[in-house]
């Protein structure tokens, strides 16, 4: 598998989030600075995520992919496009309840080409802490196969927030 990179672009009034590789948490905290971004802008009404070239992706990023259709639901009043062929990430997705929240097409995708590299910026481990649980706080909340199944995970990730905050590392989580 080849090291996951996520690509955006903004096409007319929407906005193309590419996901191309093994897409892992480690990339997860210039997903969400994108996706903190998106609530504030304007000119766009629509946002289309490619998992076209994407190998696989982890719970994390598609916790913050959940933040993506919430942003499509409350500003739009629709549904996100999401594009892929690929039949694991297709079963992924059926299995986390993203039919529900997104529309799903096994389109191409769009070239990488006029794309643009989310940044790739240091982050710490603070930064990463947060975007990761505050992904699977999201997940967990989407249905009730995923609080079942996100929920230990939740809880253990704040019973480390808790500890760490203890040691005198404070953690921003909401």
């Amino acid at each position: 598998m080849s090291d996951g990179e996520i690509l955006y672009a903004k096409l007319g009034t929407s906005y193309v989030l590419k996901f191309v590789g093994d897409i892992r948490y480690t990339i997860c905290v210039p997903l969400s600075h994108f996706i903190s971004r998106l609530r504030g802008l304007s000119g766009y009404n629509n946002i289309l995520v490619d998992l076209s070239e994407a190998e696989s992706i982890d719970s994390t990023n598609l916790g913050l992919l959940a933040q993506v259709a919430n942003i499509m639901h409350e500003r739009f009043r629709g549904r996100p496009i999401l594009i892929s062929k690929n039949e694991n990430v297709l079963r992924t997705l059926d299995a986390v309840g993203f039919f529900e929240i997104f529309t799903v097409d096994a389109g191409d995708g769009y070239p990488v080409a006029n794309m643009h590299l989310l940044s790739q910026e240091m982050t710490t481990e603070k930064e990463m802490a947060t975007a990761i649980l505050e992904a699977h706080r999201i997940l967990s909340e989407l249905n009730d196969a995923n609080h079942e199944m996100f929920q230990q995970v939740v809880e253990g990730l704040e019973a480390d927030a808790e500890n760490a905050e203890r040691r005198g590392y404070k953690p921003d989580f909401p």
